[in-house]
């Protein structure tokens, strides 16, 4: 059984905790662990963060699409 007690952040605690991560060079693990913080709250807020919009991977171009077909 877990013992670990939920924490609520405010959202200017969790811009802080994005701010030291940035600064950190650590992977979101590594420094969710040592912070003691939710790896998967920690990904969910960083992901909706500011600082993250424009560092979405692009879609793939690997992927079969019915619309690349051509017909001859």
């Amino acid at each position: 059984m877990s013992t670990s007690k939920r924490i609520n952040r405010t959202d200017g605690e969790w811009e802080e905790l994005i701010k030291e991560f940035n600064a950190s060079g650590l992977t979101q693990g590594v420094f969710c662990e040592q912070r003691g913080v939710n790896f998967h709250s920690f990904r969910r807020r960083y992901r909706r963060s500011p600082q993250f919009s424009g560092k979405r991977r692009k879609p793939s171009q690997k992927h079969f699409s019915r619309h690349q077909l051509c017909w001859i």
